[in-house]
């Protein structure tokens, strides 16, 4: 690396490092300028990120490869399909919040860049989230986008490395969609990418956070090391289970100077001086905003001993007791972390296991905000897949070179099937774990049917309207917390029963055009003399029912 090279990004990391401690310390200018300098950072990374992307389907149809560039542009399709597709996906009331304080973060000079939004978490992550909203408008498909992007581009490039990686070890590259491909077989992964939620935030960063170390071992270039800065630092402003991956970066950044001076390096070249830079860079942006947080990362159960929860808590992670977690990959994975901890693999698969078991601990030992149910609980330790995909691909692959194996394409063609075969089955299923979204299902027909309604009436998301819903079902009533993203300037009614109530007309004195929506047909009822009323038959194809909403509009 040049020596100006070198200098700059000293310099960068020493910028940033310090408007992160400025911006929550003295705020102001600070604030602003650390906020726009890291979104505009982070809009490169992820530009860079789909440029590499891209780049790598280009050279596959240049040079042939036809079914490498079939199969990359298939597994990425996978996922995007679910994006907006509410047949299948959900639409949580909770992304509606987050996106929602996102938005209003962009009216800040500063985008919230310090502050707290949903339940108190670090606000920055749905600023992210909400960017396709702002470019695009408020509707389902850049609601899905806002969290499903981030996972798409992440699998993404993760695939062009582990690619690059096969390729320095002359290894057929298209191997790589065994690891990409085994995503959806996890169950846990389907279930919360279609639930479009800050949960599945860490997992995408996991899997960025795979890539660029791959990337560092190939190529420790400058790219390498904003990328990681950038990444790296995201981490302390993710939802919480991204904190434990803060930790194995830093763990591994250590791994890498090891390693990097035992080729025959100076501690005090470059590379390990930047390592060491990067490590105090992730480690300022979480100390800067660590006091201030409010998401109770410190709160554990008292009324649990450590060895004690330990021990069961591992015991039913690995058994499936509470929830399909590993599922197929369970008997694999245990062979890979008991040999791991035997030191019969690389340093690193042996830290990997280890911080594999303190993540399982962790999750089920932190308190979080309320009592969950243990299958919920278990969506707190998402972050160890891509890393066990990443590491466990890596020992097999080195496993065939060493012993000078292949694998057969018509073998490889079968196990990509029934990964295809298995991870299509699990986008299918009901909720496992996140068992509310099973009893609320039609709310993402309400919405849909809201959208037809204001196109109907030359009406926008954005216009004042009113909403009048009527519901029996009270985990259907709080269609509050969906406007707020949706539709962010309608006044909202909640009804029970089939009582008219007063307020609906000084909504239609004040000039609102009024959409009464109900379950059944209690409307004819309750608004006998509005117009006749329509219903909307919706086909859920993931739970294989039928959900209809009837509606009547009255205008001003």
């Amino acid at each position: 690396m040049k020596k100006t090279t070198f200098t700059i990004l000293l310099i960068y990391l020493a910028v940033i490092s310090v408007l992160e401690f400025a911006a929550f310390k003295l705020g102001g200018g600070w604030s602003v300028a650390g906020a726009w300098l890291w979104f505009a950072t982070g809009l490169a990374v992820l530009g860079f990120f789909v440029f590499e992307i891209l780049r790598m389907f280009v050279r596959d149809i240049k040079e042939k490869h036809f079914a490498a560039a079939a199969l990359s542009v298939f597994l990425l399709s996978f996922f995007i399909f679910f994006i907006g597709n509410i047949g299948y996906s959900d639409i949580n009331a909770d992304s509606a919040q987050q996106l929602a304080s996102g938005l209003d973060s962009f009216e800040k000079a500063d985008l919230n860049y310090t502050g707290k939004a949903f339940l108190g978490y670090p606000a920055r992550q749905y600023t992210l989230a909400a960017l396709p909203a702002k470019l695009f408008g408020r509707n389902i498909r850049t609601f899905h986008a806002g969290f499903g992007l981030l996972f798409v581009v992440a699998l993404g490039y993760l695939m062009v490395e582990l690619r690059q990686w096969l390729k320095e070890k002359e290894m057929p590259e298209e191997y790589a969609f065994l690891a990409g491909f085994s995503f959806p077989v996890f169950p846990f992964i389907t279930e919360y990418y279609m639930n479009f939620e800050q949960a599945f935030t860490p997992v995408a960063l996991a899997v960025i956070l795979c890539a660029l170390y791959l990337r560092l071992r190939r190529k420790p270039d400058a790219v390498s090391f904003i990328c990681l800065s950038w990444t790296g630092c995201f981490l302390s402003g993710a939802y919480t289970p991204a904190l434990a991956l803060l930790g194995l970066l830093v763990v591994f950044l250590v791994l890498y100077i090891i390693w990097y001076c035992f080729k025959g390096n100076s501690f005090l070249s470059e590379i390990p001086m930047l390592c060491m830079a990067l490590i105090v860079n992730t480690c300022c942006f979480f100390l800067a905003g660590f006091s201030g947080r409010s998401d109770r990362v410190g709160e554990v159960r008292e009324d649990s001993s450590v060895i004690k929860t330990a021990l069961s808590s591992w015991k039913e992670f690995f058994t499936d007791k509470n929830a399909s977690f590993l599922g197929v990959f369970g008997v694999l994975i245990i062979i890979y972390m008991l040999l791991s901890l035997l030191l019969r693999f690389k340093i690193y698969d042996f830290v990997i296991s280890l911080w594999v078991l303190a993540v399982i601990f962790m999750s089920d030992y932190m308190k979080g905000y309320t009592s969950y149910e243990k299958a919920w609980v278990l969506q707190r330790n998402m972050i160890i897949i891509p890393v066990l995909i990443t590491s466990v691909f890596i020992t097999v692959m080195r496993l065939i070179k060493k012993h000078g194996l292949s694998i057969n394409r018509v073998v490889m063609g079968a196990v990509l099937a029934v990964f295809i075969f298995l991870g299509m089955s699990n986008f299918a299923k009901p909720h496992k774990s996140f068992k509310y979204f099973n009893y609320v299902q039609p709310m993402k027909y309400l919405i849909s049917d809201i959208y037809d309604s204001l196109d109907e009436y030359g009406l926008k998301e954005t216009d004042r309207f009113a909403i009048v819903l009527y519901t029996d079902n009270s985990l259907q009533s709080n269609i509050y917390d969906y406007a707020k993203f949706f539709f962010p300037n309608a006044v909202v009614y909640s009804e029970r029963g089939n009582e008219y109530d007063d307020n609906i007309d000084i909504s239609r004195d004040e000039g609102l055009t009024v959409f009464f929506f109900s379950e059944d047909e209690r409307l004819s009822e309750i608004l006998p003399d509005a117009a006749p009323e329509k219903k909307k038959e919706h086909k859920n194809r993931r739970y294989d029912t039928k959900h209809t909403w009837f509606r009547k509009v009255l205008e001003p």
